[in-house]
């Protein structure tokens, strides 16, 4: 499900999704975005962060193994990805297909990347978070229409 990222604020009052990508050119506003779903997170009682920087050699179960293992303290957790490209290749494909396919209730997995071009868009990790969760795309034409109107 596609949000709007002037919508999102409206959106998180409403529940969270089990899923969220953020993506765009502008870390800044996509930085911002990642901060209202984690707060509205915090205040779900998701108390609890891992986060993993994501490459193109990254080891996959490494997070399978983190969702696997429950938390000594805490009943709901975040699990956030930061992929350093959008081009995971064929093994980081499968697995992020995989992960969102068996993605348990305790866990909100939380996606975020830069700048995304239309194949990326249409590779099958792309709509495999589409269909499981939201995603919220920053353009930089969004950044220019808010310096504009200062």
């Amino acid at each position: 499900m596609k949000i709007k990222p002037d919508q999102l604020s409206k959106h998180l009052l409403n529940g969270l999704e089990s899923l969220y990508f953020v993506f765009g050119p502008e870390i800044l506003l996509v930085e911002q975005s990642l901060a209202l779903i984690k707060e509205a997170a915090k205040e779900n009682n998701f108390s609890d962060r891992v986060r993993f920087d994501i490459d193109a050699q990254f080891p996959w179960d490494t997070i399978n193994s983190e969702i696997a293992s429950p938390s000594l303290f805490t009943e709901k957790r975040i699990i956030e990805c930061r992929l350093t490209t959008g081009k995971l290749g064929i093994k980081g494909s499968k697995a992020l297909t995989e992960l969102v396919d068996s993605l348990p209730d305790d866990v909100l997995l939380i996606i975020s990347t830069g700048k995304l071009d239309m194949n990326q868009q249409k590779s099958k990790w792309f709509k495999a978070l589409d269909k499981k969760g939201a995603f919220i795309q920053h353009r930089s034409e969004e950044h220019t229409s808010e310096l504009q109107s200062q």
